[in-house]
């Protein structure tokens, strides 16, 4: 391998830093601008609230089964060749979505996107940590990095709304190409280094390791749909796991590098960073108002531009604090602040106007940014020093593993709030309880309300009213399942705080110990 400048160089640190935001930032556009084109996708392709809600959940599945394997050639062969192949996987990603005629290519596409999205963002973040400087400047870069993801998140629902409105959806993915072009040719740019003399062959360890928490997301996100397929997933985490740990204990130096989860307190923190990604509500406040106006995307899409400014701004807040009082103490606050907030959703009705969650959430988006760069910051300053890449896709499997358990788990709690509440309240308007539930759940399914209302009008025409009249039981039961989700959110945000503190009181007993 050629060997360039030292990273420390000036133009060559420039060169890192501009392709690892970007890499973070590809890593998270996919994401941001789906949500937007959900909608439209579901209507075309005619899909179920499961199928869609599963579509959004599997680029984190399938991103598990290869981020260890990122993680072990990162460290291996360096940062540009690594930026450079996954931005070509990225790119086939997209490709596949743009062109894809169902649900099962689109399936295809986001897997394979998940997986170059995934290789970009550990990636970006292990060259984030190799270029860091000293402990208040690390808190300020890592802020920095906390600040990507709204502002990608800002770009990307506003330009995937508008072309979904007024274009198509399939526009969107054209733009995913693009982005992968542009990391391609700014990751030329990144100087190379040697790999390590001692740098691990085989990758076998990381496949299984990957595959085996894979299954366990893959089960997670199929089992609304398919209990076999779930099972079928469930029985290849077992599988690969025995294999991993028979291949653990026979060859002497495998390449699945787990040490950054020896350090004291980064079980806990890994612990942390899950909770912390479990109750999305900045998706599932984007799913209900999708669903609560579904007329006005392109609005929404603007007015959601509000709180992703101010989540901005709670990442380079949270960075600062990191910088001033510990990445430990920041983490923690910005949780418990998180847990708090959260109960705010509780004041939305179904009344409300759609400005009321909209600043709700960007009140609550403050801290829920501001946490991101202290947590991840506290487990990376636990890495080996040859060992960021690989800390790297720790912290990002935790966090995708995090966003599956909690895409399915708040998911149903908060579907599952929706039915309950629709179905009592058609039994209010007088249908039996089995004709209740079955609208329930078909509208629960995706059914269009006003066919059911029409077919309700002749047999039953107050259900019929309650459905699609100026006052519906269905916008009561949408705001009791994000009143539901809310709950869920604070207590999921408070126990990560929880465990930043455990993890805090656990590294300060062993600086103490080491000092002594």
């Amino acid at each position: 391998m050629d060997v360039a400048s030292p990273a420390t160089n000036r133009l060559g640190r420039g060169s890192t830093l501009a392709a690892a935001f970007l890499a973070v930032a590809g890593g998270t556009f996919t994401q941001a601008s789906f949500e937007f084109m959900m909608v439209p996708l579901q209507s075309e392709l005619g899909l179920s609230v499961d199928q869609i809600t599963g579509l959004s959940l599997i680029p984190a599945a399938a991103s598990l089964t290869a981020v260890f394997i990122v993680g072990s050639l990162g460290d291996r062969v360096g940062p540009r060749r690594m930026l450079m192949v996954a931005s070509i996987i990225y790119a086939v990603g997209a490709l596949l979505v743009m062109a894809a005629p169902g649900w099962a290519a689109v399936v295809l596409g986001r897997a394979v996107g998940g997986i170059g999205g995934v290789a970009l963002a550990v990636t970006g973040l292990a060259m984030l940590n190799e270029v860091a400087g000293d402990e208040q400047a690390r808190g300020r870069l890592f802020g920095y990095f906390a600040a990507v993801a709204p502002a990608t998140f800002l770009v990307g629902s506003v330009l995937a709304s508008v072309m979904s409105a007024y274009s198509s959806w399939r526009l969107v993915p054209v733009v995913w190409l693009g982005i992968a072009l542009v990391i391609f040719v700014v990751a030329r740019r990144v100087p190379t280094r040697e790999s390590a003399s001692d740098a691990r062959g085989e990758l076998w360890t990381p496949l299984l390791a990957g595959v085996a928490l894979a299954g366990i997301g893959l089960a997670a996100a199929l089992i609304a749909g398919s209990a076999t397929s779930a099972v079928l997933a469930l029985s290849v985490t077992v599988l690969c796991g025995l294999l991993l740990i028979v291949l653990l204990r026979s060859l002497r130096r495998p390449s699945l590098d787990l040490r950054v989860l020896r350090a004291p307190g980064a079980l806990l923190l890994c612990g942390a960073i899950l909770l912390a990604t479990v109750t999305n509500l900045f998706f599932f406040v984007n799913l209900f108002l999708q669903y609560r106006f579904p007329s006005a995307v392109v609005s929404l899409s603007l007015l959601l531009g509000v709180p992703q400014v101010l989540a901005v701004l709670g990442g380079i807040a949270g960075g600062r604090l990191s910088a001033r009082s510990g990445a430990l103490v920041a983490a923690a606050i910005a949780l418990g602040a998180a847990a708090v907030l959260a109960l705010g959703f509780l004041a939305v009705g179904a009344e409300s106007a759609m400005w009321v969650p909209v600043v709700i959430l960007a009140i609550f988006a403050v801290p829920a940014a501001g946490m991101v760069g202290p947590l991840t910051q506290s487990l990376m300053a636990r890495a080996p020093v040859d060992g960021s890449s690989a800390a790297s896709s720790v912290k990002s499997a935790t966090w995708s593993l995090g966003g599956i358990i909690g895409g399915v788990t708040i998911g149903a709690l908060g579907f599952s709030a929706f039915t309950r509440s629709l179905t009592a309240r058609l039994q209010e308007s007088g249908l039996d309880l089995p004709a209740a539930e079955l609208v329930a759940e078909q509208v629960r399914s995706g059914a269009f309300v006003s066919e059911l209302a029409q077919q309700l009008m002749s047999t039953h025409p107050p259900s019929a009213d309650l459905l699609a009249g100026p006052a519906t039981g269905l916008h009561l039961a949408q705001v009791d399942a994000l009143h539901t989700v809310a709950v869920a959110g604070c207590v999921t945000f408070g126990l990560a705080a929880l465990l930043v503190l455990l993890a805090r009181r656990r590294i300060v007993a062993h600086e103490r110990v080491m000092t002594s």
